[in-house]
């Protein structure tokens, strides 16, 4: 007992059941707030409060149970239909959810009651109980009469589940004491008998609440870490197993085996989670956000039921909240701007998640007006985080994907809600910490899709033992698609000072391991490890490979973090340590990116790859050109207005340069030859113009135009205007920017 008369043993658990009721409460309320016909929330939200009530009676918990008292009076009227439901009722219960929290908060660290003033909210929940007076009759009957009455609808009446507690006829009954007013229902033990909110009175004390126990999550971890050594005891044990000659001792090995992989099964299994366990608060901060921000938003749940390591759904809980308030404030346009566009007044905000290929996606999807590449660009050049002429060498979908920057916002002003500018890059931030990706998809005027992959758990992982420059290390089975061995007829290649191999007719980049990881090159790696980072697929040539094990991750220290390329480390079968390969980080290190969904060259620095297939736009369409003695090159069609043929004769001189005659409009000619400085070759015929769009067209004079293809992946990212080693089928060419060409002719610097 405490000095109050609280019993200790007790309050633990009737605050852990209160604060699910309180959760429960809250997404009733909500769901009620949109459908409030619906019979099934009133009478959860009843007996909620109702539980709160008579348990905070039989421990002594007065105030509160006072409080509850008069929040269960206003819902009996509501269950009822003697009163009806509007937007500030609504508002005014779930204050009340937030009011009783806090108390909870208060006897959980003080063992006693609040002496905060619960008077004023006790007073509003009164008056709400009580029926609107009739509204007097208006002389004249007009047609919009009834448009002047608050829209309002009845909850519907039905047959109360649990005797309602007799409302309270005055101010001075508002403010009895809890007990006078109306005596409580003999509580039970709370761990036993308690009523869950989702579940009829009948149900209390069923065989369903005998089939779970409450257990400490510290009991949990500890089990899941116990098993994480069972892993790493039985590896090592294999390692002598290999050479057992008796059946006997095989069996008992093999059986082992079978009875530790099992229970690594099951014991995982005690941390995963329903994923909806960690959305359940946010449909409040949605609501909460749009009245802030004088907006309507209705957020759609999806997928709750997808599983996920406990520790995850903690993890991703702030980057979600994030993410919301980023989409309320910044993509849900006001409701008359929305109707101006012919939309619905009300935004709709989908969250989703799905297991796929071994991790949990999470969907973040909303009808809004997208994030506007204009006005990303000119803020990022206000800021100082690109130059002019990289984010003119930059696509929308490049553009789009400086949101992520530190400290990059769009908003005019700081407010409550928004404008310091550390929303997004918290999210990729903290994704990336747990092994997650995230990646962005907008439509102006239509909406932003962001997509957040994370692993299912990082406890325990499969991984592939590797070696390279006389060092083990562990790379994930998941980011793993195939081994291939080189060597002989099947060697590296190297072109612009680029590895890249040859696999199916397709050329991927490749890298050293050893040498990225600051070791000496192997003289002649044998084996090519095919991996896929963010929807490209790459190459990680290394010495060979040992076996394949079921790892713990084990942090790194604080110094070996700011390495990068690692994820961890781990103890493998002999008892020696191998760090764990983190193959996102050596993509991003060694420049190996799809084109289209990765940031410029100019705006390396914050350099989030997304895959190409959710940038936005899909394969970008590329001019191959012929320009000098064989030289292939590229050009992206968005940057080119048209293709033009002219006659020789119909070149001038005019200032000093080459001009034509187009349509009307004098236009100045550069030759690609002399800018890249490889010359040009005559031909037959007309000349080829590639006439450059902007708000001055330029003619880029070239000596073929062969065809116009679909761009693949790039092996290495090239200064501005220029990306060295695009693949096309088995073609490698160079990719250039004519914007960015014509800069350097005018003075600027297009790359070194």
């Amino acid at each position: 007992m405490s000095d109050d008369g609280l019993d200790l043993e007790m309050i633990p658990e009737f605050l852990q059941e209160s604060r699910e009721h309180l959760d429960r409460m809250e997404q009733d309320l909500l769901v009620l707030e949109r459908d409030p016909t619906a019979s099934a929330p009133i009478h959860s939200i009843f007996r909620a409060i109702h539980t709160i009530k008579g348990t905070a009676g039989f421990l002594g918990l007065a105030r509160l149970q006072r409080l509850a008292h008069n929040g269960e009076h206003l819902l009996s009227r509501l269950r009822d239909g003697r009163v009806t439901l509007t937007a500030v009722t609504t508002s005014l219960l779930l204050e009340l959810c937030d009011l009783t929290r806090a108390a909870l908060t208060h006897i959980e660290e003080h063992h006693a009651e609040s002496t905060a003033d619960h008077d004023g909210l006790i007073h509003r929940l009164a008056a709400a109980a009580e029926p609107a007076p009739a509204p007097a009759p208006a002389p004249v009957a007009g047609p919009d009469a009834a448009v002047a009455a608050p829209r309002t609808v009845a909850v519907a009446a039905s047959a109360p589940s649990e005797p309602a507690p007799p409302p309270a006829p005055g101010p001075a009954a508002v403010t009895a004491p809890a007990g006078d007013a109306a005596p409580p229902s003999p509580p039970a033990p709370v761990a036993k008998t308690a009523t869950s909110p989702d579940r009829g009175p009948g149900h209390a004390g069923g065989h369903a609440a005998d089939a779970s126990v409450r257990v400490d999550t510290t009991l949990l971890d500890d089990l899941v870490d116990l098993a994480g050594e069972l892993v790493l005891a039985r590896s090592r044990l294999g390692q002598f197993a290999r050479s057992w000659a008796d059946p006997v001792h095989v069996a008992t090995w093999q059986r082992l085996c079978a009875i530790s992989t099992r229970l690594q099964e099951q014991v995982m299994k005690t941390r995963m989670q329903p994923i909806g366990t960690g959305w359940s608060k946010l449909p409040r901060t949605v609501r909460d956000l749009a009245g802030a921000c004088g907006k309507q938003v209705r957020i759609e749940l999806e997928g709750q039921d997808t599983e996920l390591d406990r520790g995850l759904i903690e993890a991703i809980r702030d980057p979600l909240t994030h993410v919301l308030r980023n989409a309320v404030d910044h993509g849900i346009e006001p409701p008359a701007t929305r109707v101006a566009a012919g939309k619905a007044a009300e935004g709709v905000i989908t969250l989703r998640a799905l297991h796929d290929s071994g991790n949990v996606v999470i969907e973040i999807r909303d009808d809004g007006g997208g994030v506007r590449a204009d006005r990303v660009r000119a803020k990022a050049i206000e800021r100082g985080l690109i130059d002019e002429v990289g984010a003119a060498a930059m696509t929308t979908a490049e553009l789009q994907q400086l949101v992520f920057l530190p400290g990059f916002s769009t908003a005019e002003a700081v407010t409550a809600v928004s404008g310091r500018g550390v929303g997004m890059d918290v999210v990729r931030s903290n994704i990336e910490k747990i092994g997650g990706v995230v990646a962005l998809t907008s439509r102006e005027g239509a909406g932003t899709d962001i997509r957040i992959t994370i692993p299912l758990t990082l406890a325990i992982l499969p991984a592939l033992v590797v070696e390279a420059g006389a060092q083990r290390y562990a790379i994930p089975q998941a980011a793993l698609r195939e081994l291939v061995k080189i060597g002989g007829d099947r060697p590296l290649e190297r072109v612009h000072d680029a590895l890249v191999f040859r696999l199916r007719e397709r050329l991927i980049p490749v890298v050293e391991l050893a040498p990225a990881l600051g070791g000496p090159a192997a003289s002649a790696p044998g084996l090519l490890l095919i991996v896929e980072s963010d929807g490209v697929l790459f190459g990680l040539a290394v010495d060979g490979y040992h076996n394949t094990e079921e790892i713990v991750v084990k942090p790194l220290d604080r110094h070996a973090r700011t390495l990068g390329s690692y994820g961890g480390a781990t103890i493998l079968g002999d008892g020696k340590v191998a760090l764990i390969l983190d193959v996102r980080a050596l993509a991003r290190a060694n420049r190996i990116a799809a084109r289209t969904g990765s940031v410029a060259p100019a705006a390396a620095a914050l350099a989030g790859l997304v895959p190409e297939a959710e940038a936005g736009a899909g394969p970008e369409s590329l001019i191959l050109i012929r320009q000098g003695d064989g030289g292939r090159y590229a050009v992206p069609l968005a940057s080119i207005e048209r293709i033009a043929d002219v006659a020789a004769e119909q070149i001038d001189r005019s200032g000093g340069g080459e001009v034509v005659l187009l349509g009307g409009e004098v236009v100045p000619l550069v030759r690609l030859g002399d800018l890249l400085h490889v010359g040009s070759v005559a031909g037959d015929g007309p000349i080829k113009l590639l006439v450059c769009a902007g708000a001055h067209r330029v003619g880029v004079v070239v000596d073929a135009v062969e065809d116009v293809v679909q761009e693949c992946a790039s092996v290495a990212g090239g200064p501005d205007g220029r990306t060295p080693a695009i693949l096309c089928g088995d073609r490698v060419i160079d990719v250039l920017d004519p914007r960015v060409l014509l800069a350097a002719r005018a003075g600027q610097e297009a790359w070194s």
